[in-house]
């Protein structure tokens, strides 16, 4: 390994220090990465470790040094996305009951969506761990991971989103973890400073596969709805986190929704048009499809498969709330329940605009398609 390494640097020392480290880089092979240590690259450290390593690859690979330590371009991770298949039926508009799914036993009933007592109810700030199933999803850009969209924890693998977090992303982009149990991405430490209790700390997952709905179109924004698996299961007899429940059975799948309040909540763009790094909610009213379709008429067709919940001036989802969860809270049989019939989508060019409702997903609609996409 020794020898190795004083190859490598013999090999590097050639050139000059062209790029300095955490720089984007498009080598070897033009594969997007990033300029790190050598020591920080398993993939190419790994060359060093073969009997006959592809020293080609390393010279290609390099960025210059840290001193005596080579810097080379790191390929960025390749997280599989499901591509769409082709044979697939296009989506029905009846929904299928769900009740007796061969994989309706992964979602995890008993534990789902606790209702904690919160002070502020009602509020924009959300208590400390208030909806413990918000999870936040992490890119890799130019080197560093950057949340853009958010999501619901539904199991210990399974994260539901939009379709549009997952896949036709923006350039640069790399669909990279997913952090669970944050609060305040501001702190280190999130705390009550009321009851002095602090929360145990976010967990962060990598990403094992991203899984848009196959007939997910950017252009008309339908089927806007998407799974993540995790690379390791979420451990909850450790940790304070909870997933959502999700509409199981027709009652609950094609449950009547209009004009009752439900809750949405995110790190989303604020009034102000900055990011919040608190996470904040806000209720809103779910607004008939057949008012909705007349607002959107002229922009895009809704459909049944989705919802229509706000138009109030000033509360809305928004930006960076993509992909995040609407959900009930109330009763479900004797038990008080979060319940997950939305997932964020899409709204007006200005978010909290009077009028103008968002667009969700209704998640109820697809459940047998995330029951058929989900592994123990």
């Amino acid at each position: 390994m020794r020898l190795m390494s004083l190859l490598l640097v013999l090999l590097l020392a050639v050139t000059a220090f062209t790029q300095n480290i955490g720089e984007r880089c498009r080598k070897p092979s033009n594969r997007p990465g990033t300029c790190v240590s050598i020591r920080e690259c398993p993939v190419l450290l790994a060359l060093l470790d073969r009997q006959n390593p592809n020293l080609s690859i390393l010279h290609e690979a390099r960025c210059g040094f840290s001193g005596r330590i080579p810097v080379v371009c790191c390929p960025d991770p390749v997280v599989p996305v499901t591509k769409p298949s082709t044979t697939n039926p296009p989506p029905s508009s009846a929904v299928q009951d769900v009740s007796n799914h061969r994989n309706v036993h992964l979602l995890p009933m008993d534990i789902c969506g606790p209702v904690a007592d919160s002070k502020i109810f009602g509020g924009k700030e959300t208590g400390l761990l208030e909806f413990p199933w918000m999870a936040l999803i992490g890119y890799l850009i130019r080197g560093e991971i950057g949340f853009h969209c958010g999501g619901s924890l539904v199991n210990e693998r399974y994260v539901l989103t939009a379709a549009h977090c997952v896949t036709s992303l923006p350039n640069g982009f790399v669909l990279a973890s997913v952090r669970l149990g944050e609060h305040n991405l501001d702190e280190e430490m999130d705390c009550d400073l009321e009851t002095r209790v602090c929360a145990p700390g976010p967990l962060n997952f990598d990403v094992e596969e991203g899984v848009p709905h196959p007939q997910y179109s950017k252009k008309v924004m339908k089927n806007d709805i998407a799974i993540i698996r995790l690379k390791g299961r979420v451990p909850f007899s450790q940790s304070v986190v909870r997933p959502i429940c999700l509409p199981v059975g027709l009652r609950h799948q094609n449950r009547n929704l209009d004009q009752e309040f439900l809750v949405v909540a995110g790190w989303g763009v604020t009034e102000n048009g900055t990011s919040s790094p608190v996470q904040l909610k806000v209720n809103v009213p779910v607004v008939p499809l057949a008012k909705c379709s007349v607002i959107y008429q002229k922009i895009v067709q809704i459909g049944p498969s989705q919802l229509c919940a706000g138009g109030e001036k000033g509360k809305d989802s928004c930006n960076g709330d993509s992909g995040g969860p609407l959900f009930f809270l109330g009763l479900v049989g004797e038990e008080q329940k979060a319940v997950q019939y939305g997932v964020v989508s899409f709204g007006p060019k200005y978010c909290g605009t009077e009028n103008m409702p968002g667009i969700y997903t209704r998640v109820g609609h697809y459940m047998d398609w995330i029951l058929n996409n989900m592994r123990p």
